[in-house]
């Protein structure tokens, strides 16, 4: 199934206004999306996201949706994030 954009921008913009701007970093979103996606799946039997998760160093991470905020913070331009959001790098972490 195809990864909902609206969606996953929705849940972006969720996170950023319910979150302290200090703690929220690209880890600490994979980390949101993760719990988002797996109490939905528990709570409903699907996915919310339907991306698929790779074991990375810091824990799950979506993949679709890491590639996306990843290209928001080093090509915003070319970013299909473009319209609701803008990542800063702060004290050299994303």
């Amino acid at each position: 199934m195809k990864i909902p954009l609206e969606k996953i921008k929705a849940m972006i913009l969720y996170f950023a206004f319910n979150t302290d701007p200090k703690f929220l970093g690209k880890t600490k979103l994979m980390k949101l999306f993760y719990f988002a996606d797996f109490g939905y799946v528990k709570k409903h039997g699907v996915p919310m996201t339907f991306d698929k998760y790779k074991n990375m160093e810091h824990g799950p991470v979506p993949t679709t949706i890491y590639g996306l905020i990843s290209t928001a913070y080093s090509e915003p331009d070319e970013s299909l994030l473009s319209d609701i959001v803008e990542f800063q790098e702060v004290n050299g972490m994303h």
